[in-house]
């Protein structure tokens, strides 16, 4: 099980990583661009992706992603919860919106296992 973290703060990814349990391999990325680069290389089963970045944010790596074959299970990380942006989230496939506040082991356990179901609970080496 592989996670890519997708935020521009460093603090930020520490803290989403904190919360993944141990077995996760974890590869982080500072922009959309460098996860797009991620992405391409390294095929996460799970994607923890921050909507607003300078350079390129989540909405445009979402974009990228849309059609794709091998689509990681997508949790939008943020602090801008509101209707319009849970709407649109629905609207690019992202499979769960959460507050940056509101992650928890647990609920970060439960993306990891919803992610190694929907990808035949494949393993990375």
């Amino acid at each position: 099980m592989m996670a890519l973290i997708v935020d521009d703060s460093a603090i930020s990814r520490m803290v989403i990583a904190s919360y993944l349990p141990s077995s996760v391999e974890i590869i982080e990325a500072t922009d959309g661009d460098k996860a797009m680069q991620s992405l391409s290389v390294s095929r996460p089963d799970l994607l923890l992706l921050d909507l607003w970045m300078p350079r390129s944010d989540g909405w445009q790596v979402l974009g990228r992603l849309n059609g794709s074959m091998d689509r990681p299970f997508v949790v939008l990380i943020t602090g801008d919860t509101q209707p319009a942006v849970r709407q649109r989230a629905a609207e690019e496939g992202v499979d769960r919106v959460v507050n940056k506040g509101e992650l928890t082991e647990h609920l970060m356990a439960q993306f990891v296992a919803a992610a190694s179901t929907r990808n035949g609970g494949s393993e990375h080496v």
